[in-house]
């Protein structure tokens, strides 16, 4: 999506099958990770992103990091196959 413009910020919500917000207080700490990770990709933020992932692989304990990956793969799963409206068209500015 690229990096918000001057004076803006970039948020991703997650929402409950009832539409209400979730908080990222009340993800398990893997699914925090997924949502912080995504949401650095999807700012154009390299650098955070990269953190994201060195945070995951430097998991101690092999049991955390499984989870880790089966979360993020379970979320991937889930929004590869949400069936979303097509975003508004954006003016590029060309």
């Amino acid at each position: 999506m690229g990096a918000a413009p001057p004076g803006e910020t970039f948020v991703l919500e997650v929402r409950r099958t009832d539409g209400c917000e979730l908080v990222s207080g009340e993800l398990p700490a893997s699914g925090s990770w997924v949502l912080r990770t995504a949401a650095a990709f999807l700012a154009d933020a390299p650098a955070e992103a990269e953190y994201q992932l060195a945070q995951a692989a430097r998991q101690l304990d092999p049991l955390r990091r499984a989870e880790t990956l089966a979360d993020a793969l379970i979320w991937l799963d889930f929004l590869l196959d949400v069936d979303l409206p097509d975003p508004p068209d954006v003016p590029t500015g060309e």
